[in-house]
């Protein structure tokens, strides 16, 4: 494992409970499409400040999920200390969008009502299956589903605000 320090970062997916006996471990992909994951040749974890570089050795397809292996990690105990972890490439490395926005360019911005009301900052997104939701701590912690049209209004990243439908009181 070599220790990095990019610049910018995309978090793709999630490292879960290992799988198996040999390294193995189950794989969460926050991607519309968790193919993609094998299109990089390098994952980042986070370690404390730094990032940790990982060599991907083999993804497969695993139910609604991934089992993955990579080159350092050749036991249970050791895929066990990436349980939870987050798995990050570099941005530049990411496709361009025709339209719409990665995941981890919410991260950071402020949510807004409609009627100006500031709720918080987005800490992070989470995937239920139904609907993706924005975890958007201020005042209190708020969970709101990403649903474009309907809570979600309008992002603007020049802006680094997403206005939403959303009652305060809620």
């Amino acid at each position: 494992m070599i220790d990095v320090m990019p610049e910018k970062f995309t978090i793709v997916a999630k490292i879960g409970a290992p799988y198996g006996i040999k390294g193995w471990f189950n794989l969460f992909s926050l991607s519309d499409s968790p193919k993609t994951l094998v299109n990089y040749e390098r994952w980042y974890i986070q370690k404390g400040e730094t990032w940790e570089a990982l060599a991907i050795d083999e993804i497969k397809p695993h139910g609604d999920h991934l089992i993955a292996h990579v080159n350092e990690i050749n036991d249970r105990n050791a895929a066990q200390s990436l349980t939870n972890k987050k798995v990050a490439v570099l941005s530049d490395q990411l496709p361009p969008l025709d339209k719409g926005y990665y995941w981890a360019d919410l991260e950071g911005l402020t949510v807004i009502t409609q009627k100006s009301e500031r709720l918080g900052v987005v800490k992070e997104l989470m995937n239920t299956g139904a609907n993706d939701i924005l975890i958007v701590m201020g005042e209190k912690r708020r969970l709101i589903p990403l649903i474009e049209g309907k809570t979600i209004l309008k992002v603007d990243l020049t802006k680094n605000e997403i206005i939403v439908n959303w009652d305060p009181e809620f």
